[in-house]
């Protein structure tokens, strides 16, 4: 496999825990706690849902989920509505547009997102 190849695979494999964040989001429509997350069970759901989730009994948490969480919201594809997570149109016109409009929108956002530090996610 050329590095090429293996770096598209990368970002889809990448994309596709960020759908499946989202439409976690969607299914659970989860309650905001205070400090604007949501609640734990849509955590433990989102991270069954990944291509490889994160094992929580190792201590490790929801890092994968953590980080598609914090990108999703600087991208602006969720919202609160009503103290509830909800998808924005935003969402709907990312992915209408193509791979490499997407994989570029999403490089913009974690390059920009001030309070999206994957360091801390190590």
């Amino acid at each position: 496999m050329t590095r090429a190849t293996s770096q598209l695979q990368g970002y889809r494999a990448g994309e596709l825990d960020l759908l499946a964040v989202l439409e976690t989001a969607v299914a659970l429509r989860p309650r905001l706690l205070k400090g604007g997350s949501p609640n734990q069970a849509f955590f433990k759901a989102a991270n069954e849902a990944l291509l490889e989730p994160d094992d929580a009994e190792q201590g490790n948490g929801f890092t994968q989920v953590e980080f598609w969480f914090a990108l999703a919201r600087a991208a602006g594809f969720l919202d609160a509505d009503d103290g509830r997570l909800e998808p924005t149109i935003e969402c709907d016109q990312f992915f209408a547009l193509s791979f490499e409009q997407r994989r570029d929108r999403l490089r913009e956002v974690w390059l920009d997102c001030a309070g999206l530090n994957e360091l801390a996610f190590v």
